[in-house]
């Protein structure tokens, strides 16, 4: 082998060896994302006072008392039963007893849309998973995405490195 070409893969395993600017996190799935707990539940969802009408390990229906969300324009009106997957947010929020069928719930859907419900058992407080609990009027108030952000900030993402490696012959892991 000629000597340029020696230097040249020489540079090229070195090179792969340590890596590139561009390596690491590329925002696949297998990089998940934090979760600002109090945000994440509250902000820009429908807040529904509701009573439980059905429960089963995939939905919940829930016969709406009141809206209680701040400036919501979609008309949800007493008596309508709203029917949705049930969401969990298990490393949020404590969960003492799941509601039953005929509890009293307070009911957040995504304001984007009726297909999931996060629900707790009618209380003076809820635990969101934030340094403690919160009122049903701080809830209306973080309604508003900004107010929430700005009251509990996300944390910052945590490092992630989904990059496959293939280790090479000479004893580094390169990405393909």
């Amino acid at each position: 082998m000629r000597p340029g070409r020696l230097v040249i893969v020489a540079l090229l395993v070195a090179v792969a060896c340590a890596g590139s600017a561009e390596s690491g996190q590329t925002g696949s799935a297998l990089c998940s994302s934090v979760t600002s707990c109090p945000c994440d539940i509250v902000a820009n969802a429908t807040l529904i006072e509701g009573a439980l009408v059905d429960l089963s390990e995939e939905t919940a229906t829930i016969e709406v008392i009141q809206n209680l969300t701040p400036g919501d324009v979609r008309r949800i009106d007493p008596g309508m039963q709203l029917t949705a997957g049930v969401r969990e947010f298990p490393e949020c929020s404590v969960v003492e007893r799941m509601p039953t069928p005929g509890d009293h719930v307070l009911a957040l859907f995504p304001r984007t849309s009726f297909g999931l419900v996060w629900m707790r058992t009618w209380a003076d407080a809820y635990d969101l998973g934030a340094p403690r609990s919160f009122s049903l009027g701080e809830l209306v108030e973080l309604n508003d995405a900004a107010t929430c952000n700005e009251q509990y900030p996300p944390p910052p993402e945590p490092p992630c490195d989904d990059t496959p490696a293939v280790e090479t012959s000479q004893g580094c892991n390169v990405s393909p």
